[in-house]
């Protein structure tokens, strides 16, 4: 699902926060170029729950993956 931009503002707004030296390299391509990308249910996964919170690599498409509640993005 989609974020809208008052989800995708706090969702940077706790990255700033919480993430030290946030915004930091990709582990695969060297680069600080993160943005927000979608709300993911993950919920008929095995195991997995929470909706969780893509940050995409905009120069190599790496995708780290956030608890979406403990976020605040829902």
């Amino acid at each position: 699902m989609p974020m809208g931009n008052i989800q995708k503002q706090k969702f940077q707004t706790w990255l700033t926060a919480n993430v030290p030296n946030y915004p930091m390299p990709c582990t695969v391509c060297g680069r600080a170029t993160w943005d927000a990308g979608e709300i993911v249910d993950t919920s008929g996964l095995s195991g997995v729950l929470a909706p969780m919170v893509q940050l995409v690599c905009q120069t190599c498409g790496n995708v780290l993956l956030f608890d979406a509640k403990k976020t605040g993005v829902v």
